[in-house]
């Protein structure tokens, strides 16, 4: 039972009222002053009623023969229980407002939890028998039981209207004078320590935390775009070495192709000279095979 009114206090919806209430100190105390009134008022409520009809249920029921006392029982646990169910409905508040049925309706929850736990009840009391220690009984006592439970919701009004605050009224205070001037100038001088605080924190290393972090972010900046350049200059400078010794080559070729066509084209002027070549024609290859060979060292030492 203790489950179900859990479940169903927990899932009582939220209202505007919450709104006004003011918020609680980070020392307040789980268990606020209201809720202990409550606790305490219908703890002693519930004792006096369970205590009495175990008591005196005899006399002020009337129950003489031993089949009626076995009832008893019955209706002191039945009593018990209603008096827990109403006490559900009483707990929804935890100020001192009265009213306690306020958005009920609206939390469907309580109300399926509350009819579960009447049936139950119902239940419990007509076929539990030997399980329960139980008899049946009549309409009468059934009224009886429901509406010893309902005095809870009359109690718990009583107990909200029980003032907790005792505080005697006090006389105000007179307005000790305010020195305004004496103030004003000890937040100027504040101020002005603080500010010549923050003006000797302004050194180097001051400025290296906080001011230069904008040169900083545009050396890393131009750091980033050099290291990013530099394989396309890599890569350029190859590029132009290679063109050099390709010009360098190409160069050579056509001034060893060019001499190689001068020295055909030119006739001999000497006619001994051209006998003793058509004489002597391989000291002739051997003279061009020399001068080939003094060409191409000069062209490799230049």
């Amino acid at each position: 039972m203790d489950t179900f009114a859990a479940l169903a206090l927990a899932t009582d919806p939220p209202t505007l009222d919450l709104l006004d209430r003011k918020p609680e100190p980070r020392n307040a105390p789980l268990i606020s002053v209201e809720m202990w009134k409550m606790i305490i008022g219908q703890s002693i409520f519930q004792l006096v009623i369970t205590l009495l009809l175990f008591y005196a249920g005899d006399t002020i029921l009337g129950y003489d023969t031993p089949a009626e006392k076995m009832k008893k029982q019955t209706v002191i646990f039945n009593t018990f229980v209603f008096l827990q169910i109403f006490n559900e409905i009483n707990c929804r508040r935890l100020d001192s407002k009265i009213n306690v049925f306020k958005g009920a309706l609206a939390n469907r929850f309580l109300l399926i939890i509350s009819a579960i736990m009447i049936v139950g009840q119902i239940l419990i009391v007509r076929f539990g028998g030997a399980a329960f220690q139980v008899k049946p009984i009549d309409i009468i006592q059934w009224l009886i039981c429901v509406g010893l439970g309902f005095l809870s919701l009359p109690v718990g009004v009583v107990i909200r209207l029980i003032p907790i605050d005792f505080k005697t009224p006090s006389t105000p205070s007179p307005e000790a004078e305010v020195d305004l001037e004496k103030d004003w100038n000890d937040a100027i001088r504040q101020v002005r320590s603080q500010l010549k605080i923050f003006k000797t924190l302004r050194g180097g290393r001051f400025r290296a935390h906080f001011g230069d972090r904008k040169e900083k972010s545009e050396t890393r900046s131009k750091a980033f775009m050099a290291a990013a350049m530099l394989p396309s200059l890599i890569s350029a400078s190859v590029g132009v070495q290679m063109t050099r010794e390709n010009t360098f080559r190409s160069s050579n070729e056509n001034t060893i192709r060019k001499s190689e066509d001068q020295q055909l084209t030119e006739k001999p002027e000497n006619p001994n000279l051209s006998e003793e070549k058509s004489e002597n024609p391989n000291a002739s290859e051997e003279n061009s095979e020399s001068r080939n060979g003094a060409n191409v060292d000069k062209i490799e030492v230049r």
